[in-house]
């Protein structure tokens, strides 16, 4: 009885800290990032450092987020981007791109969509994302 019960919970952790958003989810937020963010990240997300925007793939993007909650990086992009015009997007659309961000960095999709509620916020960002090509 005892191991049942720390499988349980050893399943609902792993459970909490994934990653949700959906491939559809991220289709937008690729539409959107190409709008309002490639200016700045580039299209490849490669960053700039004519503009001082960081990369947002790979190993800089790991280094800064992994292990972070999914909800910090969703209040630095919609409170911060884009830079010329800071909060200026809707809310779902900072999540499609966050979502975009989280695809980008081979994060695997779910079947839910990243929303705004505390329990999708609170998931962690993994800390073993391959670097994205």
């Amino acid at each position: 009885m005892r191991f049942g019960s720390a499988a349980a919970i050893v399943f609902c952790l792993a459970s909490f800290s994934a990653a949700a958003f959906t491939t559809s989810q991220a289709d937008r937020g690729l539409l959107a990032y190409e709008r309002s963010c490639s200016k700045c990240h580039q299209s490849d997300l490669q960053g700039s450092q004519e503009s001082e925007a960081p990369a947002l793939v790979g190993d800089t993007f790991a280094a800064h987020w992994a292990g972070e909650p999914i909800g910090e990086l969703v209040d630095k992009v919609a409170t911060k981007m884009p830079a010329d015009n800071p909060a200026s997007l809707p809310k779902t659309t900072y999540l499609d791109i966050v979502a975009y961000l989280l695809q980008a960095n081979k994060v695997a999709p779910s079947s839910e969509e990243l929303d705004g509620k505390p329990e999708s916020l609170m998931r962690t960002i993994p800390g073993r994302m391959p670097a994205a090509r």
